[in-house]
Protein backbone atom coordinates (compact mmCIF):
# COMPACT_ATOMS: atom_id res chain seq x y z
CA UNK A 1 0.00 0.00 0.00
CA UNK A 2 1.14 3.25 -0.62
CA UNK A 3 2.01 6.17 1.70
CA UNK A 4 -1.15 8.65 2.07
CA UNK A 5 1.44 11.34 0.67
CA UNK A 6 1.64 9.98 -2.22
CA UNK A 7 -1.91 9.19 -2.51
CA UNK A 8 -2.78 12.22 -2.58
CA UNK A 9 -0.08 13.64 -4.63
CA UNK A 10 -1.78 11.23 -7.72
CA UNK A 11 -5.40 12.62 -7.57
CA UNK A 12 -5.77 14.80 -10.26
CA UNK A 13 -6.78 17.84 -8.69
CA UNK A 14 -4.05 18.02 -6.58
CA UNK A 15 -1.22 17.28 -9.24
CA UNK A 16 -2.70 20.33 -11.17
CA UNK A 17 -3.07 22.66 -8.53
CA UNK A 18 1.15 21.72 -7.44
CA UNK A 19 1.82 21.62 -11.48
CA UNK A 20 0.28 24.74 -12.30
CA UNK A 21 2.52 28.09 -11.75
CA UNK A 22 2.09 30.23 -8.86
CA UNK A 23 1.23 33.02 -10.88
CA UNK A 24 -1.66 31.55 -13.17
CA UNK A 25 -3.28 30.69 -9.58
CA UNK A 26 -3.30 34.10 -9.20
CA UNK A 27 -3.74 34.87 -5.52
CA UNK A 28 -4.99 31.69 -3.98
CA UNK A 29 -1.74 29.72 -2.60
CA UNK A 30 -0.90 32.67 -0.85
CA UNK A 31 -4.85 33.38 0.87
CA UNK A 32 -4.98 29.38 0.92
CA UNK A 33 -1.65 29.89 3.04
CA UNK A 34 -2.59 33.16 4.81
CA UNK A 35 -5.60 31.25 5.90
CA UNK A 36 -4.11 28.06 7.31
CA UNK A 37 -1.32 29.97 9.60
CA UNK A 38 -4.60 32.03 10.83
CA UNK A 39 -6.37 28.35 11.57
CA UNK A 40 -3.34 27.98 13.38
CA UNK A 41 -3.60 30.97 15.64
CA UNK A 42 -7.03 30.22 15.87
CA UNK A 43 -6.00 26.64 17.37
CA UNK A 44 -3.42 28.40 19.88
CA UNK A 45 -6.52 30.33 21.31
CA UNK A 46 -8.72 27.51 21.68
CA UNK A 47 -6.59 25.36 23.34
CA UNK A 48 -5.50 27.95 25.78
CA UNK A 49 -8.79 28.61 26.71
CA UNK A 50 -9.75 25.15 27.43
CA UNK A 51 -6.71 25.60 29.67
CA UNK A 52 -8.33 28.25 31.20
CA UNK A 53 -7.20 31.27 29.32
CA UNK A 54 -9.98 34.00 27.76
CA UNK A 55 -10.52 33.64 24.56
CA UNK A 56 -9.31 36.89 22.92
CA UNK A 57 -11.91 39.59 22.60
CA UNK A 58 -9.62 41.43 19.62
CA UNK A 59 -6.36 41.18 18.70
CA UNK A 60 -3.65 43.84 17.87
CA UNK A 61 -1.09 43.34 15.68
CA UNK A 62 2.61 44.85 15.25
CA UNK A 63 5.01 44.30 12.23
CA UNK A 64 4.83 44.46 8.50
CA UNK A 65 1.34 42.49 8.28
CA UNK A 66 -0.32 44.83 10.53
CA UNK A 67 -0.21 47.01 7.38
CA UNK A 68 -2.07 44.03 5.08
CA UNK A 69 -5.85 44.66 5.19
CA UNK A 70 -6.73 41.46 3.20
CA UNK A 71 -4.14 39.42 6.38
CA UNK A 72 -6.20 41.40 9.31
CA UNK A 73 -9.84 40.60 7.75
CA UNK A 74 -8.65 36.63 6.95
CA UNK A 75 -6.98 36.90 10.81
CA UNK A 76 -10.39 38.44 11.83
CA UNK A 77 -12.66 36.11 10.17
CA UNK A 78 -11.02 32.82 11.25
CA UNK A 79 -10.67 34.21 14.61
CA UNK A 80 -14.37 35.48 14.90
CA UNK A 81 -12.79 38.99 16.70
CA UNK A 82 -11.37 42.48 15.44
CA UNK A 83 -7.89 42.35 14.63
CA UNK A 84 -6.57 45.93 14.78
CA UNK A 85 -3.05 47.43 14.10
CA UNK A 86 -1.31 48.21 17.57
CA UNK A 87 -1.14 51.83 18.77
CA UNK A 88 2.70 52.92 18.97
Amino acid sequence: MQPLATQILEKEHFAAAVTQPPIERGGQLHQALLEGIANIERLGYQRLAGAGAPYPVSVRTTGGGARNAAWNEIRARTLGVPVSDAAH
